[in-house]
């Protein structure tokens, strides 16, 4: 419990101390769904993201449906790259849907990282057992 919430604490410190932008097309291709459950997004997102995030060793990437926090549909994602020990860590977490405005529901950190293969956003994905996310940049 403690590792979570030093986690946690670190990635809110990062998030407020990261200068952001957003990227230069701000609504990219999006996909993702807690597999067997719900399909969270699909269509375009908004990427925020630090520039240039795909050539640091470590990032964090916000993926947002754009949909106002009252639908039910409205879902965003936090997705980070780190090292720990020396090896590199893919980990997520995400919000509740509607009116939920903090991504509070982690994800894990057992997330690999491949191209899409599913034709869905021709992009990157974040995959682990449970949870498929996947976006274009």
């Amino acid at each position: 419990m403690n590792n979570l919430l030093i986690r946690l604490v670190f990635i809110i410190v990062l998030i407020l101390e990261t200068p952001m932008i957003i990227a230069s097309d701000n609504q990219v291709a999006c996909y993702a769904e807690i597999k067997g459950v719900e399909i969270t997004l699909n269509g375009e997102c908004a990427l925020i993201t630090p520039a240039p995030w795909n050539k640091r060793e470590e990032f964090s990437i916000q993926l947002d449906s754009g949909k106002k926090v009252s639908d039910p549909k409205h879902y965003f994602y936090y997705l980070e790259q780190y090292k720990l020990l020396g090896k590199t860590m893919w980990s997520a977490n995400m919000n509740s849907g509607a009116g939920s405005t903090h991504a509070q529901n982690f994800l894990g950190e057992d997330f690999d990282i491949h191209w899409d293969k599913s034709g869905k956003t021709g992009g990157v994905c974040w995959e682990n057992p449970k949870h498929l996310i996947c976006f274009k940049y």
